[in-house]
């Protein structure tokens, strides 16, 4: 789970910091998660509260996390994932 993760095309650095899941965007602090009652869940940030979800494909790798309505990918609109409101490739 650590690493970039892409929300839309906007990049986000995941690491763990003190035991948190700490999300940065130009090396500022944009969300915290912490692991709580085996759930990873926001404690800081626009996702506060929200239960973090890391989401597998059937070959048990890691396809992206959801949180909420945000979904994050390795590459921005990654194909194959579902993207709330669509990929902006696509007509309609």
């Amino acid at each position: 789970m650590l690493g970039v993760w892409h929300w839309g095309a906007t990049p986000y650095v995941l690491a763990c910091e003190g035991g948190d899941l700490v999300a940065r965007r130009r090396a500022v602090e944009a969300w915290r998660f912490v692991a709580a009652e085996g759930r990873i869940v926001g404690s800081r940030g626009y996702h506060s509260g929200e239960e973090l979800h890391v989401v597998r494909r059937s070959d048990g790798h890691v396809s992206h996390l959801d949180v909420g309505t945000f979904i994050l990918t390795r590459e921005p609109y990654e194909a194959g994932v579902p993207i709330p409101g669509g990929h902006p490739d696509q007509d309609g």
